[in-house]
């Protein structure tokens, strides 16, 4: 349209007079403000859309017309996209032209019809999923341009899954290694043994580890722009062994072969299992040993139902009862008609290699049913300190726990380290061993490990109390763990990159 034209209505009966708008109104039969009655021809500068209605006297009908005018029809925007239309990588840039001169273009991303409204084009713009762009140029005076429609398909590409090496497994009075590997290259791999998700609780795989009882070890791999793996499971049983029914955990246990020390599950001063003395005859004995090196002490929970001593003659009037013997020093006796539990501390004062044994004697006479003895929750500790649990995931010292006055009544660390803290960590309640590796006091339910964001410039700086490294020593391995939202608990990634505006510290073991 040159930019005066000359716009004429016509009616084949000419006794009819013609109304029209200018501003998209309908016309009426009147004229007004805004309705016009057509003379000889109309005058337009702009982009135009006139409405026209033509009326005869007494004629009960009349039909609306209309045309629209402009200076010219803007051309619809081209894409291109720096990935191409199928992309397997976030940061597509897509960008955006028109061949008409002087226009600006609108867009969309959520597949709706792009309007003078839409989004503004000032740039190439970035997508990092599947998006379907539409957009439309617009020019002041020009009708707008047909929409130009793209969909841009990411095809993710999937870390494979962890491999669990071995697969699952039954093992007895031994400890095992577990192992993980994943065949794609960059990957992370965190993991669980409690059965929790690891997405959420994983620690990293750095190097193989060590199981020491039942557990189902679950393990995802993940890697930045990629879909996570499918989750790997692998269930290992234990097989529960002397020393681990009387918790002497990291020892061997050894037993009379001709009448050995068995498993019991239904008598135990734990709740969980002891180990009962072995069928005898009379003048019989049955041992169970095991050897320790160092000086240190050992305890333990025991109790008989047996015959019944004769306290007057001391010694002499044990007859049938349970012995605990240091390199063959006999320590302590019980005998009794069911005595209950009763607690034994034994002080080994010298170095060197000791060998702690537990018998059963019968004399030549009486017996008095179940006729035995049932040992529970053996412990030793090191007198240097110098010892560590083992049943924990993360070893934790002996002196570390005697610090908190953990274990000590029962004498039994290993239950210590293992359980629940009563704090919460992300809503799961954490573990005595956590505290230890996390540098927390676990008997303060206000020691917590905190994070801090302080921003320097447009630079976040994450900070964390306690640090056990803070005098250049590497105690301990921190990572800090960045999401760009929270929402669904956040997609946690390390490391962090610019785009993250949330933040969390983890703290491992080196």
């Amino acid at each position: 349209m040159p930019r005066d034209a000359d716009v004429k209505l016509l009616c084949s009966n000419r006794s009819a007079m013609i109304y029209y708008t200018l501003d998209g109104s309908d016309p009426t039969t009147n004229a007004t403000e805004n309705c016009f009655l057509y003379g000889n021809s109309i005058i337009i500068s702009c982009r135009t859309t006139i409405k026209a209605l033509a009326y005869v006297t007494d004629y009960p009908y009349t039909i609306t017309i209309s045309n629209s005018y402009a200076f010219g029809h803007a051309i619809a925007p081209t894409m291109i996209a720096s990935y191409g239309n199928v992309f397997n990588r976030a940061g597509n840039v897509v960008t955006l032209a028109t061949e008409t001169e002087g226009s600006e273009i609108r867009y969309t991303l959520d597949g709706s019809e792009p309007t003078e409204a839409s989004r503004l084009y000032t740039g190439p713009f970035t997508i990092d999923d599947t998006t379907t762009v539409k957009a439309k140029a617009f020019k002041e005076d020009w009708f707008e341009s047909e929409t130009a429609a793209a969909t841009f398909t990411r095809e993710w590409y999937t870390v494979d899954a962890p491999i669990i090496e071995p697969s699952g497994a039954e093992f007895e009075n031994v400890s095992q290694t577990v192992s993980l590997s994943c065949a794609t290259e960059g990957a992370t791999i965190l993991y669980t043994t409690d059965g929790s998700d690891p997405k959420v609780n994983g620690r990293e795989y750095t190097k193989p580890f060590t199981i020491y009882k039942s557990c189902t070890v679950r393990a995802i791999a993940v890697k930045f722009d990629w879909k996570d793996s499918a989750e790997a499971t692998a269930t290992f049983t234990r097989g529960e062994s002397l020393s681990e029914a009387a918790n002497l955990y990291g020892y061997t246990m050894e037993t009379d072969s001709a009448a050995p020390w068995t498993v019991d599950a239904a008598v135990s001063h734990d709740g969980v299992s002891s180990v009962r003395s072995g069928a005898i005859g009379n003048n019989g004995t049955t041992y169970l040993m095991a050897s320790v090196k160092k000086a240190g002490t050992v305890s333990f929970w025991w109790k008989a139902q047996c015959e019944e001593p004769d306290e007057e003659d001391g010694e002499d009037g044990y007859y049938d009862y349970g012995a605990f013997l240091v390199d063959d020093v006999v320590k302590a006796r019980i005998a009794g008609n069911d005595t209950g539990w009763r607690f034994v501390s034994v002080e080994v004062p010298t170095g060197g290699k000791h060998v702690l044994r537990w018998e059963y004697r019968k004399d030549g006479a009486t017996s008095y049913a179940p006729d035995c003895v049932w040992v529970d929750q053996v412990q030793w500790s090191p007198a240097d300190g110098s010892g560590y649990t083992l049943t924990s995931p993360e070893p934790v010292p002996y002196s570390w726990l005697r610090q908190y006055n953990l274990g000590v009544a029962s004498g039994d660390f290993e239950a210590a380290a293992n359980a629940a803290s009563g704090k919460l960590n992300c809503g799961r309640p954490t573990e005595v061993w956590e505290e230890y590796v996390a540098g927390l006091d676990p008997t303060n339910a206000n020691s917590q490990l905190k994070a801090m964001i302080e921003m320097r410039g447009e630079t976040p700086i994450v900070t964390w109390d306690p640090n056990l490294n803070e005098d250049g020593v590497a105690r301990r391995l921190y990572k800090v763990y960045g999401s760009e939202t929270l929402e669904n608990g956040g997609e946690w990634q390390y490391p962090t990159n610019s785009l993250h505006r949330f933040f969390k510290v983890s703290v491992e073991m080196p």
